[in-house]
């Protein structure tokens, strides 16, 4: 009998120990960092990278806090940086503490109440600066439109992103196909410093092609720009009188035939009044 007591007293002691350290087994096992922030883009700007990335894909059960953005000069030694430069709570930054011309590497991690978790990919992206010549000349214009206007082709576009710190010109590029495209003298004074030309030299009825290209004061050219195209539309000359609609040529014989059987009916009916003798007229005598 006792030592049946005591098993059955062994058995809830173990019972009672499972369950009192499940809850903690439970709590310890959620105390985890959050994965890595994932797809890490950098893309540089005049006076700064922009870095962009996408939350991790498990936050460890917990509420995430800043992001921690490590930089370098060197490829995979973002993690020997420490401290990281400022943090971020959204997902995304912007370094403005660049040098122009430097490569820089960038890593970033996501935090919770638990730690930081892992880095992310690395991205890397150069320094622009918004004073310094750039040695590959401005980039190419963007926003490259081409419309009519009053019977004229117009090309529009925007300034460069990048135009190494100098003022630019453009030149428009015109051709009735896109593997031959010559340079319209025009645009060179016409599109200075401007953001549109109109070709007045393009004939009515052919396609043509276009794309625009930036020169900095350093005679730096850009690429060329998206190619575009527009077809002059015919105009009518001053005072030029349409002729008359087609469609309506059956009126006036329409209106002729109704007016001609109107009157035969008319005159058709005065006849015939006039020919039957009045009704209360006595009869006339007979001949003697």
């Amino acid at each position: 009998m006792g030592s049946g007591i005591k098993s059955l007293a062994c058995v809830l002691c173990f019972f009672i120990l499972l369950f009192a350290f499940l809850p903690l087994s439970n709590v310890q096992a959620s105390e985890a960092v959050p994965s890595a922030p994932i797809d890490l883009v950098v893309t540089s700007n005049i006076g700064g990278i922009s870095l962009t990335w996408s939350a991790p894909m498990s936050n460890g059960d917990s509420h995430l806090g800043p992001y921690m953005i490590y930089r370098s000069t060197t490829s995979g030694e973002e993690a020997s940086m420490s401290p990281p430069i400022p943090f971020s709570y959204s997902t995304s930054y912007t370094d403005t503490d660049v040098v122009d011309g430097v490569t820089y590497y960038y890593k970033v991690t996501a935090t919770n109440r638990f730690g930081e978790g892992p880095m992310s990919n690395e991205a890397s992206g150069k320094a622009i600066s918004s004073t310094t010549p750039s040695e590959s000349g401005p980039s190419a214009p963007t926003g490259v439109t081409a419309s009519i206007s009053d019977g004229q082709i117009v090309i529009s576009w925007h300034d460069p992103i990048n135009t190494g710190g100098l003022r630019c010109n453009f030149e428009v590029y015109r051709g009735i196909s896109p593997n031959w495209m010559e340079l319209l003298m025009g645009s060179r004074l016409q599109g200075t410093y401007g953001n549109s030309y109109t070709d007045t030299t393009a004939e009515a009825g052919q396609l043509y092609y276009y794309y625009v290209v930036a020169v900095n004061s350093n005679g730096q050219d850009s690429e060329p720009s998206t190619m575009v195209t527009a077809n002059k539309p015919f105009t009518l000359p001053p005072n030029y009188n349409s002729p008359p609609n087609n469609n309506d040529s059956w009126v006036f014989p329409m209106a002729l035939t109704i007016a001609v059987v109107a009157i035969a009916i008319v005159t058709g009916i005065l006849l015939k009044k006039k020919r039957t003798p009045p009704q209360n007229q006595p009869p006339m005598p007979p001949e003697q």
